[in-house]
Order: structure tokens, then sequence, then C-alpha cells
């Protein structure tokens, strides 16, 4: 999914100094760190016996802004005779360390490619290395804690773990509602009663005031296709649970896709194709000519800087059910790691409390552990959005497309542009593309 930005600016994040370039080598943790979960809270935060190891952890997200920095500091604090070399790198530096038999002892995965990398036997389970860090399920968000755990010929074994996740709301221009006069949606819990689609059609309807202010923005943000589905009332979404089927082309689904284009196409309540990726989605909303905009948790930084005008956040409209796409921030094991513990020991420690205070500092991800989700509450109190709770309570709520299918990104090559281009510019329907592109996209799903 989109990668999560981080959220906030220097000057809330901790002035204390440390290494912030990749490549530069830091002291860190020495042995298999005690997860917070499984005790009393904290307990992933304290002092363990040190054993010596060196760990190279690979991450493409900036080690400051992020927070990782600062976690890994107090990690080294913790464990002191260890060694921890953080480097950047991506999908494909990460391939080219593992073809030269040199990879890192944990590096970022994207959540889409989970799959791929451990039948390629480019990742190692984590199972031998969870049975020492006393997690429990129960404490986290479960949908998120079962991320990764691979069925079928891989034995229901864990190639993958979520530090965290970043989900998507509608945010919303509080002064063109009013100025509308259209009561805004509904925002003191997740699943508020009402605030259905055909609400959220008749808001956007009222607030578009031609020509050049809308009242919804949706196609922009990707996570469209599995939360509309879903929320339309298709069980699986974008791919069947096995990941063999191409549901977005189902009924259901193609009506949901049929609805967002048809705010543009049909009710002249959504900025054409054109118009939003020349003017960009961020800048319309943050101009104020956008009445409601679904984005993700990344954007919520940018907006607080920048929107000049009185907001919040709210859920996203339901016909079926209310559910939203939470994009995943996945680290895994490389196959030939030479210090697996030792990449396992970090990851462990990012579900604890001092990490979860950090991640709601910094704005990366929301921890997956229940308990520590709640600091990103605590740390945005005096900011808006007021409802910032829903950003957590959505956790619950959390909704990918299936980690079971295969050659995700190259499938998405094949109907993403006729999606966005064709039928959200109104050239051809949903029905008619997705019969068209389905055999395609099935095939790539099933290809070994």
């Amino acid at each position: 999914m989109t990668q999560s930005h981080p959220v906030g600016t220097s000057s809330e994040r901790s002035a204390r100094t440390r290494r912030t370039a990749f490549g530069a080598a830091l002291t860190g943790p020495a042995v298999t760190v005690l997860a917070a979960c499984g005790g009393p809270t904290g307990a992933a935060d304290r002092p363990q016996t040190a054993k010596s190891y060196s760990v190279t952890f690979m991450t493409g997200d900036n080690l400051e802004r992020s927070g990782l920095g600062e976690i890994l500091d107090e990690f080294r604090r913790l464990n002191p005779n260890a060694q921890v070399e953080a480097v950047s790198g991506n999908d494909e530096k990460l391939r080219a360390t593992m073809a030269a038999g040199t990879p890192p002892d944990v590096a970022r995965i994207n959540d889409n490619y989970v799959l791929d990398y451990a039948e390629q036997k480019l990742t190692q389970p984590m199972d031998p290395f969870m049975k020492t860090s006393g997690f429990r399920r129960q404490d986290f968000y479960e949908l998120i804690y079962d991320f990764g755990v691979l069925g079928g010929n891989l034995g229901g074994k864990r190639y993958a773990w979520a530090m965290g996740a970043a989900g998507r709301l509608l945010y919303v221009n509080l002064e063109l509602f009013r100025k509308s006069g259209v009561k805004p949606p509904p925002n003191e819990k997740w699943d508020v009663p009402g605030w259905t689609m055909d609400d959220s059609l008749e808001a956007a309807r009222r607030l578009t005031q031609a020509p050049d202010t809308w009242g919804a923005l949706i196609f922009h943000n990707t996570g469209y296709e599995q939360t509309w589905a879903l929320n339309f009332g298709h069980p699986d979404g974008v791919f069947s649970k096995d990941g063999r089927r191409f549901t977005l082309a189902d009924p259901v689904s193609v009506e949901a896709m049929q609805w967002v284009a048809d705010l543009a196409v049909r009710h002249r309540a959504h900025p054409d194709r054109q118009t939003q990726v020349k003017e960009g989605a961020a800048n319309l909303f943050q101009a104020g000519k956008i009445g409601m905009i679904f984005d993700g948790f990344g954007a919520l930084g940018r907006y607080r800087q920048n929107l000049q005008f009185e907001w919040d956040v709210a859920p996203v409209p339901k016909k079926a059910q209310r559910r939203t796409v939470n994009s995943l921030i996945t680290y895994g094991l490389p196959a030939g790691a030479k210090e697996p513990q030792g990449g396992w020991d970090l990851l462990a420690f990012t579900a604890g409390a001092f990490a979860g205070k950090v991640f709601a500092r910094t704005g990366y991800v929301i921890s997956p552990h229940r308990q520590h989700a709640q600091a990103l509450v605590k740390a945005g109190a005096d900011q808006p959005p007021k409802a910032l709770h829903l950003f957590v309570e959505a956790m619950g709520y959390h909704t990918l497309p299936s980690v079971n299918a295969r050659n995700v990104e190259e499938l998405r090559r094949v109907y993403r542009p006729k999606l966005y281009d064709e039928v959200n510019a109104g050239t051809v329907s949903a029905r008619e593309m997705f019969a068209s592109v389905r055999p395609a996209v099935e095939a790539l799903l099933q290809k070994q």
C-alpha cells in the first residue's frame, strides 16, 4: 500500500542528539528483548542482560522524521554491547544484497510483497524468535497482528511483522460545510449511526459550487478500491481471500467503483481526473476547494501545518459496512541473515511503550499494540483534528487486499490505468473495463 509519511515538525521531536544519516553505525540491542505486551507495560523497554552481536537494519524511511533513529538510540542505551547499523534501502537494493549474499538482518518490505518474498525463499520465518517474545495476540489489533502469517505451502508461519499501521479517513473542511448549510459527518466514534453512501453523496452535491469547488475527492488515493468495495458489501474487496480471484471485478465491487467515478462524471461533485492530476489533490483541499477528501494518516502533518480553515476528520461512509484500508509498515528477516535473532530483537522493541510514544509524536505509524496506540490521542490533544481518536479506532476496522495475492505490482499495471484514466474520466463504464481486464489479472494472480 501507499507508504505512510511522518507527521509533525522538528520542534515536536526529541532534542536529544542522535545519528540520523542512513548508513551511520549505531550501537544497539544485544539480546532477545521481552515485549511489553507479554507482561507489565514497558517490559520491552527495560535493560536486559546483554550479549554481543552486530545487526544491520535496512529501511527506506527517514530515521529522524519517523522516530526510528530515536528508538534505535534507546535500544542501544538499554543494550550497550551490540552494534546496530542502519542503512538506506528499497526493494531493488534489498534484492541486490540478497543476490550478493550480504543481506541485512532485518529489512522493510512492502506489505504487498510479503507473499512473493516468502515463496521465493527470500525471507525466513519469524516463529522461532517470537517464542521468546512474550507477545499475546489479544494485546494487539488481531487483524494487524496476524498479517504476515501465510498459509498454503508456507505452513501458517509468520514471514513479516507489522511495525504499525496508518489508516485512511475523510478530512473535512468544516468552514465549507458551514457556509453551504450542510451538516458535517458525525464523528463521535467510528461506527456512527447513519452516514451512508447516500448521505455522503447528498452532502457532496450540496457542497459543490461550480466551477471550482467540489464536495468530495476520493479517487486520488488508491486505498479507495478496497475501502469502497468492502463498504458496498463485498466480503473480500480487491482480491479473494485465497488470492486467486480478482474480486474487484465482481458486481458489487464494480458498482462501488462506478459510484466513485460518477461523483465526477455524473454528479460533477468531484474534480475530474484531469483537474485532480494537474492541481494535486492535497493542494485542492488546502486551497479550500474540497469539502471532503479521502486521505491517509500520513497526510496529517501536512494538513496541520498548511490548512488555514477549521477542519476535522470523519469516518468513511458505508452502504453495508464501514471499513477502511490501513497501510502497514512491515519488516521481514531476510534469508541468509547473519543475525536474525538480533533483527527480531529490534522489531520486538518497536512494539513496546517507548516506541509507541515516539511513533505517536512523529506520526510515522500507529502502534499495533492496543494500549500503546492510545498514545496518539494524548500526543495530539492540543492540535487538530478534534476527532483524532478515529485513527486509533480505525485500527479495529482494518482491511487490506489479500496477503495471498501474487504479482500485485505487475497486475496493477494492467487495470489501474484503465480504472483511473478511463473509468474515472467517463470514457468507459466500470462494468465494461473490469470485464475486459479480469482474465489477464487473474492469470497473473495464478502465475507461480
